[in-house]
């Protein structure tokens, strides 16, 4: 994904790129500003967050694009999947929502813990949401807190470094040791 200029798909001898269209055609994106990708581990579609255009789903074998009317106006900063049927994102200043991979339909994601519901919403900064290998999501940016999808609790992840509270987490990888994070401070 890029800044503007849309979805940039490289194979062996080709590049294409893909930039906006027309909101429902499939021959491009909603949006030219990608700002997260999620690849589908059943079926290798491509979940792209716009910003402010919503949810674009890429189907690399058609090259076709599908918008999702439900998202629109919402600026999806971070994927993750929940469910076999169903996305977690995140939207800037405004929470995480359900998304349902067939329907396309949105519903705020339970949460428990007020103090998380109040950074999604007046923080400031965007909440990147990771999958863990236990099924539990990561939702972090300046703190880190693992929700338990079973229970829709939030527990904040305590950092041994008192200046991380200042950052901006990014992931920069992730293995069997844990998640590797980088911050901007």
């Amino acid at each position: 994904g890029s800044i503007r200029d849309g979805l940039i798909h490289i194979n062996r001898s080709l590049i294409s790129f893909y930039t906006d269209s027309y909101l429902g055609l499939s021959n491009g994106l909603s949006n030219p500003t990608v700002l997260c990708l999620y690849q589908d581990k059943t079926s290798d579609m491509i979940w792209i967050g716009t910003d402010g255009e919503g949810v674009n789903k890429f189907d690399p074998h058609t090259s076709k694009f599908e918008h999702y009317s439900s998202t629109f106006k919402k600026k999806v900063v971070s994927i993750a999947e929940y469910s076999e049927s169903k996305l977690a994102i995140s939207v800037y200043g405004d929470g995480i929502y359900m998304f349902d991979k067939n329907t396309g339909n949105i519903q705020p994601m339970h949460i428990a813990d007020t103090t998380m519901q109040y950074q999604i919403r007046f923080s400031g900064r965007s909440i990147n949401l990771l999958n863990e290998a236990d099924g539990d999501i990561l939702m972090y940016s300046n703190a880190i807190y693992r929700y338990d999808k079973s229970t829709g609790k939030c527990t904040r992840i305590i950092s041994e470094d008192p200046e991380s509270s200042h950052s901006n987490f990014q992931t920069i990888g992730h293995s069997e040791e844990g998640v590797w994070l980088h911050d901007n401070f």
